[in-house]
């Protein structure tokens, strides 16, 4: 008689227990979903400051390579030309 009064127990912890499965089941694929539109928000931020750096290193190489243009036209401008040979 002692185990039928148990039984009622029993079956009210697994119901109780298959409530809280059916529960945490949803809320933990939420969480996975969370963490992966964080993921993603984290990268393309990451992408964005990587182009911002890019481009800033762009225009200083795009400076220098003016820089560098001048100084070779000044210091070309500045040597003797050749002669061309004379011509008889």
């Amino acid at each position: 008689m002692e185990m039928m009064s148990v039984f009622p127990h029993i079956w009210g912890l697994a119901s109780t227990l298959m409530t809280v499965i059916w529960l945490a089941i949803p809320l933990f694929v939420v969480g996975l979903v969370a963490i992966a539109i964080t993921g993603v928000r984290a990268r393309r931020h990451q992408d964005r400051f990587k182009i911002a750096e890019l481009s800033a290193r762009s225009a200083q190489l795009q400076a220098r390579n003016a820089q560098l243009r001048l100084q070779l036209a000044t210091s070309r401008s500045s040597r003797p030309q050749p002669r061309s040979p004379e011509r008889g």
